[in-house]
């Protein structure tokens, strides 16, 4: 017989003899995301053109077998390729949801003119498949202070709408903003240093805000990964993916996770650009985890040094 130390402990939790102290058989948590793209923004043409870099997208969410959801900006996608990538992602099974035609700041608008905004990008989306009424405020912002935010939560709730705030903010609109700059003067160059930096950034953001989840009591809550529909992920989004399976995170189809009741939630603290996670743990008066210094200040000072 092999009385092994692993036997040992197995045989005694097993037995209940250690109730209090004993985790050799506790699994761990999954840590579930599900992946959301926002914006939809087609003016960036140099490597991609805006159909082939939405073409690469769909591809590698097409081989990891992947359900995302796209929130659009009517605006960015108001022409003939705008047209034809939102019935791809319908045709491919994507969710469609409301981002506002403008891409304009609840906070900065007048309360009936951001509500009409986001009427007249309802009125072109719904006639797409896989349309669903889920909305994104443009920057993260709800409104401003909890009275206006309060009038927007009525609003949309009246309207049939359910918000989709954010938990994972992968920062990759900055990493973008950075790269593209590049790659205008350099349409065919060498993308590894972006590539690698940002690989790491989302493996290291995303175990960051797993870390608040589970503060909130929540290490089980199915996240919404924030991305954009730009270059980046069109040329780094299987890199990603593929480190985020290598790190234990499964991805999840996108309707389960919007469909979440924690997204429904009201905190009083306003979201301002923030993870929902993160005003919920100030709601509550509880610790945050340290955030990953590499990353303040949406990364600049790390992709200065690193020369990006």
């Amino acid at each position: 017989m092999n009385f092994s130390r692993r036997n040992v402990i197995g045989g005694l939790c097993a037995a209940a003899l250690w109730p209090a102290g004993c985790t050799a058989h506790k699994s761990k948590p999954r840590k579930t995301m599900a992946l959301t793209f926002d914006d939809f923004g087609l003016w960036f043409k140099s490597r991609l053109a805006p159909l082939q870099r939405d073409a690469a997208i769909l591809a590698v969410l097409k081989a990891h077998n992947i359900q995302a959801a796209g929130f659009v900006t009517g605006e960015f996608v108001n022409s003939s390729e705008g047209d034809t990538i939102l019935k791809r992602w319908g045709e491919a099974g994507h969710i469609i949801a409301n981002h506002t035609w403008s891409h304009g700041h609840a906070r900065e608008m007048p309360f009936d003119v951001f509500m009409a905004d986001i009427r007249r990008n309802h009125n072109v989306l719904k006639g797409y498949q896989g349309f669903q009424p889920f909305f994104r405020f443009p920057f993260l912002g709800e409104g401003g202070e909890i009275g206006k935010i309060n009038q927007y939560r009525a609003a949309l709730k009246a309207e049939g709408y359910k918000r989709a705030p954010v938990t994972i903010d992968t920062i990759d609109w900055n990493v973008s903003s950075r790269f593209e700059k590049y790659l205008k003067d350099n349409p065919q160059g060498d993308i590894t240093a972006y590539r690698d930096y940002y690989v790491k950034s989302c493996v290291s953001l995303a175990n960051h805000f797993q870390a608040e989840a589970v503060v909130l009591g929540r290490p089980d809550l199915p996240h919404q990964t924030l991305m954009h529909h730009n270059i980046l992920n069109a040329l780094c989004l299987d890199d990603v993916i593929s480190a985020w399976k290598a790190d234990g995170w499964e991805i999840i189809p996108a309707q389960p996770a919007l469909d979440a009741p924690f997204y429904q939630s009201e905190p009083i603290t306003p979201t301002r650009g923030r993870s929902l996670l993160s005003v919920m743990i100030y709601d509550k008066g509880l610790t945050h985890p340290k955030f990953p210094e590499a990353y303040y200040k949406s990364g600049n000072k790390t992709m200065d040094s690193l020369g990006l």
